[in-house]
């Protein structure tokens, strides 16, 4: 059933005769005249409110509904469902290339450590063929300490070692003692500026007479700074019941410097080098 509303205006105003303007008023009658308002048009107006303070619109433009908690719950489980198997592959990637990377790591620290080796100095790589063949332990604790069962190749005829000349190399000290079964004699050999040498001269042991009780031993361009051996006449008298002098000699005049050793009977030697520094070793079986 229609609802009658009654509006009334505020404004009552007079006019300037006291009896008040016309217009004003068949306005205000006009503003109390009855409106009339259809059920559902008051139901439709009371609808739009309430929507409005609950924050439901309706589905042809009103305010978004807000997602119950419940449904958030399904949907973030939707999410990990979907997410899940990018994160499984993602672990098995890493496992199965986590070991290829360290495996590629060591084999790339191999081959810098192998170039690295390659370009060593000559005079390294010298010295460490050189210890490969034939030097002994280093240090001159070595010359007194080596054990005397030792197998030497011992040999009557001609040993040499080194190669080319020397012409800024002397040699600094000359040494001897008895070990037991051989005697040993040690040249010592340094650079002229007392530094230590890295390449051996030219350098030859072989008997001086035909009885085989002296032997000669030379080095190519090397000079002598040991003040014992400084003249090419100087020799040292060795009390020993086999080696019994030990000199200088007249060489073969191409710039060697020559030492001779002379023993009491026919002697077998071993001529052979060590670094650190470098010396030149002869071995003489007793």
């Amino acid at each position: 059933m229609p609802v009658a509303v009654t509006s009334s205006h505020p404004f009552r105003g007079r006019g300037p005769r006291g009896g008040g303007s016309s217009r004003l008023r068949r306005r205000e009658l006009a503003l109390r005249r009855p409106v009339f308002l259809h059920p559902a048009g008051t139901r439709h107006i009371r609808e739009r409110t309430l929507s409005s303070r609950s924050g439901i619109g309706d589905p042809a433009g009103g305010a978004r509904r807000r997602p119950r908690p419940q449904e958030e719950v399904i949907e973030l489980r939707k999410k990990s469902r979907t997410l899940m198997p990018a994160l499984l592959l993602l672990i098995l990637f890493i496992a199965l290339v986590a070991p290829g990377c360290a495996k590629k790591e060591a084999a790339e620290e191999e081959a810098e450590r192998a170039v690295s080796e390659e370009e060593a100095p000559p005079a390294a790589a010298e010295e460490r063929a050189a210890e490969a063949e034939r030097e002994r332990p280093e240090g001159t604790e070595a010359e007194e300490t080596e054990e005397a069962e030792e197998a030497m190749p011992f040999a009557s005829g001609t040993q040499s070692l080194g190669s080319g000349w020397a012409a800024d190399m002397v040699i600094s000290d000359v040494r001897w003692a008895d070990h037991g079964t051989y005697f040993r004699i040690v040249f010592e050999l340094r650079k002229s500026d007392g530094t230590e040498a890295t390449s051996l001269p030219a350098t030859q042991a072989y008997p001086a007479n035909s009885e085989g009780s002296e032997l000669n031993i030379f080095f190519l361009g090397a000079g002598v700074t040991d003040s014992r051996f400084r003249n090419e006449s100087d020799s040292v008298s060795v009390a020993h019941p086999l080696i019994t002098r030990i000199g200088r000699t007249v060489g073969g005049g191409s710039g060697e410097t020559t030492f001779k050793v002379t023993a009491t009977a026919p002697i077998r030697y071993y001529l052979h080098r060590v670094t650190g520094p470098l010396r030149v070793i002869l071995d003489i079986e007793r």
